[in-house]
């Protein structure tokens, strides 16, 4: 679950005993949720869909934080998408004082082995200097965890 903006999005994988059509259970979600007036959407995953990552290589973490401003998440994950970065899960909020919000976006990715570290960090550096934020990344030591 996320909340973006002032949108609120959730993504849930189910599994049920019947082989229930994805429309059928479309319609059953839209009936009970549309008095709040939610959107749902359903697609059946491919038999061989485990849901686990979609890339092999190495976690980061990526933190952006800065003056709010529309573009920042379409500037920071199309570099990524560019640099075949794959972003595995993204938030945002505006955190701080009232009058002085400070907004912050924190992505996990899996870096490929074929994207220099080095070379992820200062395009990062460089597009947090272009859209006024400051952006960090670092691998994730999966071992503290």
């Amino acid at each position: 679950m996320t909340r973006l903006g002032r949108h609120f999005a959730m993504l849930l994988m189910v599994t049920s005993k019947d082989d229930i059509a994805a429309e059928v259970l479309a319609d059953a979600l839209s009936a009970g949720t549309s008095r709040f007036g939610l959107h749902v959407d359903v697609d059946r995953l491919p038999d061989d869909d485990d849901g686990g990552p979609t890339m092999s290589g190495d976690r980061w973490a990526i933190s952006v934080y800065g003056a709010d401003h529309p573009g920042i998440v379409a500037g920071v994950t199309g570099y990524l998408h560019q640099a075949g970065v794959n972003v595995e899960d993204l938030s945002t909020r505006l955190v701080g004082r009232d009058g002085e919000p400070l907004y912050t976006m924190l992505i996990d990715v899996t870096v490929p082995s074929t994207v220099e570290a080095a070379s992820l960090v200062a395009g990062l550096t460089q597009l947090g200097t272009s859209e006024g934020v400051t952006c960090r990344a670092h691998p994730i030591d999966t071992e503290t965890l």
